[in-house]
């Protein structure tokens, strides 16, 4: 079977589709092979063909941004610099060229880092604070800026909003870890607490994001389009974040396929 294709003229006209526009904010979860290759490119040239398209989209008054953590700093205390540390390779090679761009800027949050360019760049990744999701973090900074999350090509399952969602509403199955490994930005050392909200070694989870998705879809809130072999979507991010705490005061295991396991005696039940 071909692979499939598509133009960057279809890509931006994806865009408009979903609602992308000029000045708007925007958090990408990005998974473009899922797509297929882009017509007339060379796939290492790809993403950042595709990353000019939608600079052009947002113009001099938007901001892009992408998720753009180092699990090293978590899996095996790796110092982090928000300039020179890699992102994790799962997280998809669009995003690891965003965040590689001569004038990006990186939050400092290793864990769950947001990186990107555009006005409001340095608001939400250089005037945030170095928690991943809790007040001031770059997350919140995006969230309250009005951002609109772009699905390009990637499952519902990586929608990570989900965690600053579990954040403000205080699931019981998360803790937020201290970590002490040293953050740097440019080389310079960064005296700022790294907080993350994770989960439990003994307690294990399993989440399943589809009713959530089915949620926002019936309120109206995720516009689709297919591109290529597959699909782009947008979700606006403060009326997901309403939407998910209505959905954890109904439910608090909402977004988790069971409820855990919680065993007596062992944190968080006491």
């Amino acid at each position: 079977m071909a692979t499939p294709e598509f133009t960057l003229a279809e890509f931006d006209a994806a865009l408009d589709a979903v609602g992308i526009e000029e000045g708007d904010v925007v958090i990408v979860h990005s998974s473009i092979l899922h797509l297929g290759l882009l017509s007339d490119c060379n796939p290492r040239q790809m993403s950042d063909r595709l990353i000019d398209t939608f600079v052009d989209r947002l113009g001099a008054s938007g901001t892009l941004t992408g998720l753009a953590p180092c699990y090293d700093y978590s899996n095996n205390a790796a110092p982090f610099d928000t300039r020179t540390s890699s992102v994790a390779k799962e997280i998809g090679v669009f995003n690891a060229a965003l965040a590689a761009r001569v004038d990006a800027e990186r939050s400092a949050n290793p864990v769950f880092s947001l990186a990107g360019i555009g006005a409001a760049v340095s608001e939400i990744c250089v005037g945030s604070n170095a928690s991943a999701f809790g007040a001031g973090s770059a997350w919140d900074h995006a969230v309250k800026l009005g951002a609109k999350v772009v699905m390009l090509g990637a499952s519902f399952q990586r929608f990570t909003l989900v965690r600053y969602i579990e954040q403000l509403a205080g699931v019981p199955y998360l803790f937020v870890k201290l970590f002490r490994t040293p953050i740097s930005r440019n080389g310079v050392e960064l005296d700022m607490p790294v907080t993350a909200l994770l989960r439990y070694a003994h307690m294990p989870l399993e989440y399943d994001l589809s009713r959530f998705e089915t949620r926002l879809s019936d309120l109206g809130l995720v516009r689709t389009t297919e591109l290529g072999g597959g699909a782009v979507s947008a979700i606006p991010a403060k009326k997901a974040v309403d939407a998910g705490i209505e959905a954890l005061n109904e439910d608090l295991h909402y977004f988790l396929r069971v409820p855990p396991k919680y065993p007596d005696g062992e944190l968080p039940v006491k």
